[in-house]
């Protein structure tokens, strides 16, 4: 759980897909085992009625053109200065640039991939590169989103004043 895009990308997707589809797919789950230990049960008659690791189904590999989570790359930079107003007044203006060099990011913490294999754009078997798809692509593009933090967002720029006293 969680090591998609960390310790394994698409092509190990596949691979972990395709060595579940050929050692688990069809075994019988802990329960079961017990009801075919106890005699209540065949692994033939668990696996007619669909009580078997993944209903006996085998699960499909990602599709042609998957592309598997990126970092999140940005480069920001802040620039302040300080006035003194007397002893107990600072008064601090400033700029900060958020993603100076615009990156385009992708599934961020807002948006992270779904946990389902069904072949959708946002599962880890179904988002696929605009090359491939057009738009559908990229529905993981991070953008401005809402309210003033958006992170991996494109480039933005952001006056501030501050006064402490």
């Amino acid at each position: 759980m969680g090591d998609f895009g960390r310790t394994f990308g698409v092509n190990g997707l596949n691979q972990l897909i395709s060595k579940f589809n050929t050692t688990m797919v069809g075994q019988a789950t802990p329960a079961g085992q017990v009801l075919i230990n106890n005699n209540l049960f065949t692994l033939s008659q668990l696996q007619s009625l669909g009580g078997v690791i993944a209903g006996g189904t085998p699960l499909s590999v990602a599709p042609a053109g998957a592309i598997g989570q990126t970092w999140l790359k940005t480069f920001d930079l802040s620039l302040n200065w300080h006035y003194r107003i007397k002893d107990r007044v600072q008064l601090q203006p400033g700029v900060s640039f958020f993603n100076v060099f615009n990156f385009s990011n992708f599934d961020g913490p807002a948006v992270p991939f779904g946990n389902i294999l069904n072949g959708q754009v946002g599962s880890p078997n179904g988002t696929t590169s605009a090359q491939l798809h057009g738009a559908a692509g990229n529905s993981l593009r991070l953008g401005l989103g809402s309210g003033v933090n958006a992170l991996g967002a494109p480039r933005a720029m952001e006056f501030q004043l501050k006064l402490t006293f």
